[in-house]
């Protein structure tokens, strides 16, 4: 009899970004990467997808989001973990939830550096290497 390796558990990202149409194409993006995704429109929707069950396992954050503030932190005060900002630059800099976050990407018609960002910052086996 063998044992067989548990299934990849597919990760699941929080998406939150203020324009519908970058929305739905990051959305396509990672889907069709193998995530699931759950999409945020401002700082009170993310808030709700950080509290839903499952719990994503990355939080992908526009820099403009309305109510940024309210959606990136917990009910407790903690900062959402982890976190990806996808900002534009060189406007963001300086801005303070820049500290909360694992990474931060520009924003650019291609979204790979995105999803590499939020694939590096995920718990486990997929995401960041010992040491790194």
């Amino acid at each position: 009899m063998s044992v067989s390796e548990p299934l990849p558990q597919v990760p699941l990202v929080a998406l939150a970004e203020k324009n519908p149409r970058i929305r739905r194409f990051l959305a396509r993006e990672f889907a069709a990467r193998g995530w699931r995704v759950v999409l945020a429109a401002d700082g009170a929707a993310l808030r709700r997808a950080a509290r839903a069950l499952p719990r994503p396992d990355v939080f992908v954050v526009d820099l403009e989001l309305p109510f940024l503030d309210e959606g990136l932190r917990e009910a407790d005060g903690a900062a959402l973990r982890p976190l990806v900002l996808h900002a534009l630059m060189p406007e963001a800099a300086g801005h303070p939830a820049l500290a909360l976050a694992g990474a931060v990407v520009e924003k650019t018609g291609d979204p790979g550096a995105l999803l590499d960002a939020a694939r590096n910052l995920l718990p486990g086996p997929g995401g960041p290497k010992e040491g790194a």
